[in-house]
């Protein structure tokens, strides 16, 4: 058996050994004096005190002064893996404590799990920790490094401002291919998220934000970060698509895709995490809200967008065992089945098909596995071009992607061409911002691919292109495809 995807199965192994171990992490620093007071106490406008500096054996009392409530826990969000102990459980009610004894050395970094831009950090003992994730790339775990991206992330944020911060972003990603690897998604998350409370919760209007081409990087994080806080704030479904309209109008010709990933994210928003114990377990349950929420919107492909959202956030839950889900490997696709609306249904086959290729060695094995047994073409078609994309995305640095050409071309043809343009759609997806062509035309130019898979392959890349470039780019770039396939950049209707 070959060993593409076995691979990719140690690369998400990487990933997941960030959600167990519990290490002493941070970027360069050197700590203090024990402090006196072992409280912190959560206000409206964060910690106090942020940092405090403690003893082994010290307790620290965490104080909910807001009217809302929290959920003190480690570092990294939502997995809460640096020191694992060290998370209260549940949500705790307003004017609530809850207390906690430090036995392990080390810079720990907490947040309020419900509103993670709430930050802070505990440091236990007198070591000194000196590496950093821009210069040790190769002496640092994981885990360190992850703490570390987003503690820089955060604090360019708040003392430079968002362009700073997308600039330091920019270079992790072309620095360090464990940034990608890892989830670079979850830490523009962390970032939008961040950035909203920096800018809105202290007066500026929203419109103040800055939305560059940048922070298009890693699948729109940024912009998921921002809906999700801008929801926690207020709910109102309206008022959330009313700030997707204002993005479109202002920022689509830097940015051509933000339509749909801006009603994506509002699933993302619509989904937070839930407070209510009685509810863990029972994930149609804990959908059901958002579920109501993207019904109100009027297009059905902002819907499907929503509703993918939605299920984005529940797949993580599941995939990381939170909130009583877990990820049933024996019929991973289980919780779609229990949809009896489509639309619904659909969507949950997307998001949740993104995490099948961990579970096998192949795409031909996958399709086997999990996708033969279902009825519906277009069901079956839509998976395997959605698990094709995620097992590429994941392998996105490497030079040779012909070995998944060769594994599409396995699978049974109802579901083979939903494979390739899976393919074809990766590049354009996980690639580098400003630059996803590059890999994505060379790959559709390749000899090794017969004359009808380069046409689904350019048909599919130029479709693609349209959404996420300006008209005059689209050219620019259509003046490198082979003359052949020129005709497929003309726009409908002119």
């Amino acid at each position: 058996m070959r060993t593409l995807f076995k691979k990719n199965k140690k690369r998400w192994a990487l990933g997941l050994v960030v959600l167990v171990v519990s290490v002493a992490i941070g970027a360069s620093y050197i700590l203090l004096k024990p402090q006196t007071g072992l409280t912190m106490t959560l206000k409206a406008d964060g910690w106090h005190p942020s940092v405090l500096t403690i003893e082994p054996g010290q307790s620290v009392t965490f104080i909910n002064k807001t009217k809302s409530p929290f959920w003190p826990a480690s570092n990294t969000h939502p997995q809460h893996n640096l020191y694992a102990a060290f998370d209260s459980g549940k949500a705790l009610a307003p004017g609530s404590s809850w207390t906690f004894t430090f036995t392990e050395l080390g810079r720990w970094g907490l947040h309020d799990h419900l509103r993670p831009y709430y930050t802070g950090y505990i440091n236990v003992g007198q070591a000194a920790v000196t590496y950093d994730c821009e210069t040790d790339i190769a002496t640092i775990d994981i885990a360190q490094k992850r703490e570390c991206w987003n503690t820089k992330l955060l604090d360019e944020l708040k003392s430079r401002g968002a362009m700073a911060a997308f600039n330091m972003f920019a270079r992790f990603y072309t620095s360090d291919t464990d940034f990608t690897r890892i989830g670079c998604h979850v830490i523009a998350h962390n970032l939008g998220d961040a950035a909203y409370g920096e800018y809105v919760l202290k007066g500026k209007k929203i419109e103040s934000l800055e939305f560059p081409a940048e922070s298009a990087y890693c699948g729109y994080g940024y912009y998921h970060g921002i809906l999700e806080h801008m929801i926690r704030e207020d709910p109102d479904p309206t008022k959330a698509a009313n700030f997707c309209e204002w993005v479109i109008t202002n920022h689509e010709k830097i940015l051509p895709s933000i339509r749909l990933n801006c009603y994506h994210a509002l699933g993302h928003g619509f989904t937070p995490e839930p407070t209510d114990v009685e509810m863990w377990g029972d994930a149609p349950r804990m959908t059901a809200p958002a579920i109501q929420a993207c019904s109100t919107l009027p297009a059905e492909d902002i819907r499907q967008e929503c509703l993918q959202g939605t299920f984005n956030v529940v797949g993580d839950w599941m995939w990381t065992n939170q909130f009583g889900l877990r990820f049933p490997k024996e019929d991973p696709l289980s919780l779609c089945r229990s949809y009896e609306n489509k639309e619904v249904s659909k969507a949950c086959y997307y998001e949740l098909s993104m995490r099948l290729t961990p579970l096998v060695d192949s795409l031909p094995e996958l399709y086997t596995k999990y996708v033969a047994a279902i009825e519906e073409d277009d069901i079956a078609t839509m998976i395997m071009n959605s698990a094709a994309a995620s097992a590429l995305g994941s392998n996105i640095k490497d030079t040779n992607f012909i070995p998944f050409l060769k594994e599409c071309r396995a699978v049974p043809e109802r579901a083979r061409e939903g494979c390739l343009k899976g393919l074809s759609a990766a590049f354009l997806a996980h690639g580098e911002p400003g630059k996803e062509y590059v890999k994505a035309i060379a790959y559709c130019s390749d000899p090794e691919q017969t004359v009808s898979e380069k046409q689904t392959c350019h048909w599919n890349m130029v479709r693609t292109f349209k959404k996420i470039y300006s008209p005059e780019k689209v050219a620019e770039l259509c003046t490198q495809l082979a003359p052949e396939y020129r005709s497929l950049c003309v726009y409908e209707g002119t």
